[in-house]
């Protein structure tokens, strides 16, 4: 995919399943994507995203699906994803983040 697709994404509010893993998209994750609080699944893996992982994660409580291996993100793990309580798969591996 070319272009600033990404960004648009944002603008279904209603999504439910996000996966775009394994499509080469560089830079940072949107922030716009925390806006998408209907999100049951998101996979992100095998990108080249890059950044931190905002403390926004945690507006997505109805997440029960996180998948952010394979990426070149940095920081520490947000505080605030132990407020997804109903997230039962957390991949992190090979993402880059740091933390418990």
């Amino acid at each position: 995919m070319e272009g600033d697709v990404l960004p648009l994404l944002s603008n279904l509010p209603l999504l439910s399943h996000l996966e775009i893993n394994s499509n080469s998209f560089i830079g940072s994750i949107p922030t716009s994507f925390y806006n998408l609080t209907n999100l049951l699944t998101l996979r992100l893996s095998n990108n080249a995203f890059t950044g931190t992982l905002g403390s926004g994660i945690g507006s997505l409580i109805h997440l029960t699906y996180l998948d952010l291996s394979f990426n070149t993100l940095s920081g520490t793990v947000p505080d605030t994803l132990g407020a997804l309580k109903k997230l039962h798969t957390l991949i992190l591996s090979s993402s880059g983040l740091c933390g418990s």
